[in-house]
């Protein structure tokens, strides 16, 4: 089954269908602010949406991951970042093996790399908690005030992920590099769902088409529960390439253009096998 979504999200990515009726969009700019943060890993995010926003140009028309990696290190070497093309293609083959090896689902793909002792007992634990913000099961709309609904449902994940940050700021960790992890999915979370519900808005933009279809290829009725699955999705793909840099000894700057690639790819199939 699991093979089968995978499959189908990859298949309708650049169908074309007439029939085809586009989601309601609303305006990210009702959406609360997720770039006001005191943690230290914040960058990371900004760099994300910067070069996820910077793929949309060539990305269409990568068909291997190095390709994509070669595309995200060429905007890299003209930003002056320290980026190693063989380690950032490591990196994206090792997230495509947890992603086909795991399930679509962040929690999935944490509880897989826990299992096979790639993160510890105590990086885990406080991994679990972005898995639960990219849940897709609590999410529902009644239909008598689509836009505030949805506002609403997305604010109260920026405040969750808001919340969790703090409340981490404000323990003391034993790891740095445990630290620096966990911050820095948070980050990338709280970024990357703004980009996102920003695309989906923004029809002109070259990613809109992609999870729209995305979206309808999930075979939900409800349209907003497709939109909410795929972004679930592509969020936690998101995080998932950002933790694979940091995990990989990487700088954040690298770690934020991974986290960019990590969705990037996903939008467009490449991860799925």
């Amino acid at each position: 089954m699991k093979k089968l979504i995978f499959l189908s999200l990859a298949i309708g990515l650049f169908a074309c269908s007439k029939e085809k009726s586009s989601i309601e969009v609303f305006h990210p700019n009702v959406l609360k602010s997720s770039v006001q943060s005191q943690s230290p890993y914040n960058t990371v995010g900004l760099i994300h949406n910067q070069y996820l926003d910077g793929l949309k140009v060539g990305l269409d028309t990568c068909t291997t991951i190095s390709s994509a990696v070669q595309l995200a290190s060429n905007l890299a070497e003209s930003d002056s970042i320290d980026f190693n093309f063989e380690q950032g293609v490591e990196i994206m083959d090792s997230v495509a093996s947890i992603v086909q090896s795991s399930d679509a689902s962040f929690s999935s793909q944490i509880l897989y790399l826990y299992n096979q002792g790639e993160i510890s007992v105590s990086l885990y634990s406080k991994l679990q908690p972005i898995g639960k913000a990219l849940n897709v099961d609590d999410f529902s709309i009644s239909g008598s005030d689509t836009l505030s609904e949805i506002t609403s449902y997305f604010n109260d994940k920026l405040d969750y992920l808001t919340e969790l940050e703090d409340s981490l700021l404000n323990i003391s960790f034993s790891d740095q590099e445990e630290e620096k992890a966990v911050l820095s999915a948070i980050s990338i979370c709280r970024h990357s769902l703004t980009f996102w519900v920003g695309v989906i808005n923004d029809t002109h933009h070259p990613f809109h088409d992609m999870l729209v279809d995305m979206s309808f290829d999930l075979g939900k009725t409800a349209k907003w529960n497709r939109f909410w699955e795929s972004t679930a999705i592509v969020v936690g793909l998101d995080v998932l390439g950002g933790l694979a840099g940091v995990l990989g000894g990487v700088t954040i700057g690298f770690a934020g253009v991974m986290a960019g690639v990590a969705s990037g790819l996903g939008v467009i199939g490449l991860l799925w096998g």
